[in-house]
């Protein structure tokens, strides 16, 4: 196996949330894993190349792949949703045992200023907002070059 062949297991696991995301079919997870093996290349190299995924796609499976490695504190336990800015989940916030919200922004995006900085404004005024209606702020900052967000988790419809 070439050197930037990930382990089977991490092929396994990002097929494994891939599919069960509905982002890709068994079939093509399974087309992907034979031409991956027969290129020497990583079974993400192929999914980009072959326009199966798209970057967001792939930071959503590489983040779900690695939990407890995104923001310190925080275990991802789910996708909730992604929009133009980034992308939501539910996480645990593991000191206090709590079930948040966690909105990162999305990695392709953090060279744009503009986007960083609307991401910025958001976090501070939702964390100056009082109301039983809008989500209570409870966390921001940086890690690793990403931005994040972590709100009150509310059950139900956006």
């Amino acid at each position: 196996m070439s050197s930037s062949q990930p382990s089977p297991n991490a092929a396994q696991d990002f097929f494994a949330i891939a599919t069960g995301l509905n982002m890709l079919s068994d079939d093509a997870a399974r087309d992907v894993i034979r031409e991956a093996t027969v290129d020497t290349v990583t079974p993400m190299q192929v999914v980009l190349k072959r326009g199966l995924l798209n970057s967001v796609q792939v930071d959503i499976i590489e983040t779900l792949m690695h939990p407890t490695e995104i923001v310190p504190g925080y275990e991802i336990l789910d996708l909730i949703g992604k929009g133009g800015m980034g992308v939501v989940y539910r996480a645990r916030q593991q000191n206090l045992d709590r079930i948040v919200a966690l909105k990162t922004v999305l990695v392709g995006q953090m060279g744009d200023l503009s986007m960083v900085s609307r991401f910025e404004q958001e976090a501070i005024t939702v964390a100056r907002l009082r109301h039983p209606n809008i989500v209570m702020a409870y966390d921001f900052g940086r890690h690793a070059g990403r931005l994040y967000f972590v709100m009150e988790m509310v059950e139900g419809k956006d």
